[in-house]
């Protein structure tokens, strides 16, 4: 039997983990009705009735969207609304939470620092910066920058995850692939101290104003002088849940180099430019980044983590990638290296990752099917997302009669009362219970469905 917190949970970090000639974003002309992508050209206006249409039927509010090809950026644009409400459309200057994707642009300063011979990434952080919050743990001493960009440090996430009050090491450095937030944070750090300055001037310094990057942010401020209290950014995004219930705004007022950026894909897409167009990085530079250091996935051998992004192996490409997700935001990148093609984009919904596959396939059309294959959460369109469409128009007794339709006529998949059932676990156990015992007279010798209905008749029982 499988055991397991949450299979929503386990199968987002699953994404998270997954993870140029010009680099100025050319505004879209108001006369252009197409763009090339993939050797294809793409009608606009049918390809925005289609995202539209898409994130109408997933539940995601707001979508930010760039298209790479042949190195450059061929098309953005930002659809839906930044609040629900009162309602408010979002533009393309209205910026999202980058989330983990933040952690690139310190990426970025760290292979320059390289390249120029004023970092070594074998040489412990320690005699760099010493680390009072991991000075408890010796093993913090043999802790690399190599193993912070590639996730093998074994530092935890985030401190707040195990013990609040203590920094963990929770695997020996360099043996597993540990994500960790915390450990990009030190780094970080460590570059405040290679190069005298905060973290926030040296990536505008050396990112954000080479590369020609605005409307990125890295941190809440108010306006000087400004008697009204007005701040900056001042034209963001909320972040939503499944069910369209708004998260409290964070607002950092200091900067958060692993999480905190807020951006625009369009802006973005920029950064992912520079990182590849030979500009800024030498080749050698680039495929000292790309080495493969560690295996992601321990059932697959074409996904690795290398020196700041994790890597994609197939056949004929080389295809770079990562993920953010912070309450009520999910963000994906994806782009081949060899090809220059690729896609960026922010969302402000826990949903946001179930339509990569899609916008992929519509977009760059990269070889990128087969990370979706064990999913337990399936990529738009899928009946799960369909049903769940209906139960936010119209509710729980619409849903029961489209389940007791599909199930007569032999359409309901072993994986779509599974995934509805961990939706409303924390929303309504009723109908989850409801749902998942449905699933188990369909699917008997399935096992997940019985997990998934213990743990909510647990839940159920302890906080009824």
């Amino acid at each position: 039997m499988f055991k397991f917190l949450s299979f929503r949970k386990r199968s987002m970090r699953l994404l998270a983990i997954l993870l140029v000639c010009s680099p100025c974003l050319e505004a879209q002309p108001a006369q252009q009705v197409r763009f090339m992508s993939n050797g294809r050209s793409v009608d606009i206006a049918a390809f925005n009735t289609d995202v539209n249409k898409m994130i109408r039927e997933v539940g995601i509010p707001a979508l930010s969207l760039a298209v790479i090809d042949s190195g450059r950026i061929v098309f953005s644009d930002t659809y839906g609304y930044k609040e629900i409400q009162p309602a408010g459309k979002a533009d393309p200057h209205t910026v999202f939470e980058a989330a983990s994707l933040s952690k690139i642009f310190l990426v970025f300063v760290v292979q320059e620092l390289v390249q120029e011979g004023r970092f070594d990434l074998s040489r412990p952080m320690y005699q760099y910066l010493e680390y009072p919050r991991l000075a408890h743990d010796p093993r913090y001493k043999r802790i690399t920058p190599r193993m912070i960009l590639s996730h093998t440090s074994g530092i935890e996430n985030w401190q707040w995850q195990n013990n609040k009050d203590t920094l963990e090491i929770v695997s020996n450095p360099g043996e597993k692939f540990v994500y960790s937030g915390e450990g990009f944070q030190y780094l970080a750090r460590v570059i405040e101290q290679v190069l005298h300055e905060p973290y926030e001037t040296y990536v505008r310094r050396m990112v954000l104003q080479p590369l020609d990057i605005g409307d990125t942010y890295f941190k809440y401020s108010r306006l000087p002088n400004d008697t009204a209290g007005r701040e900056i950014p001042d034209d963001y995004a909320l972040g939503y849940d499944d069910f369209g219930t708004g998260f409290n705004k964070t607002k950092d007022t200091f900067a958060v180099p692993a999480s905190g950026a807020q951006t625009t894909a369009g802006e973005y897409a920029r950064l992912i430019i520079g990182l590849f167009n030979g500009k800024y990085l030498s080749a050698a530079t680039v495929a000292d980044m790309l080495h493969p250091v560690i295996r992601i996935r321990e059932d697959n051998d074409a996904v690795w983590m290398a020196s700041g992004l994790s890597v994609i192996y197939t056949k004929n490409d080389t295809i770079v990638s990562f993920s953010g997700s912070n309450p009520g935001f999910k963000s994906e990148l994806f782009y081949s290296v060899p090809h220059k093609k690729g896609f960026v984009f922010f969302t402000n919904s826990d949903r946001g990752s179930m339509i990569i596959q899609h916008l992929c396939r519509e977009t760059a059309g990269l070889d990128i099917d087969f990370l979706f294959v064990p999913s337990f959460y399936e990529q738009y369109p899928s009946t799960a997302i369909r049903l769940f469409k209906l139960y936010r128009e119209k509710g729980a007794d619409a849903l029961l009669t489209r389940v007791d339709y599909l199930k007569r006529q032999g359409k309901l998949g072993v994986k779509t009362l599974d995934e509805l059932g961990d939706t409303f676990m924390e929303h309504d156990r009723n109908l989850a219970i409801r749902l998942l015992k449905e699933n188990i007279s369909l699917y008997p010798k399935s096992p997940i469905a019985y997990d998934l209905l213990k743990q909510c008749q647990e839940k159920t029982t302890s906080n009824p």
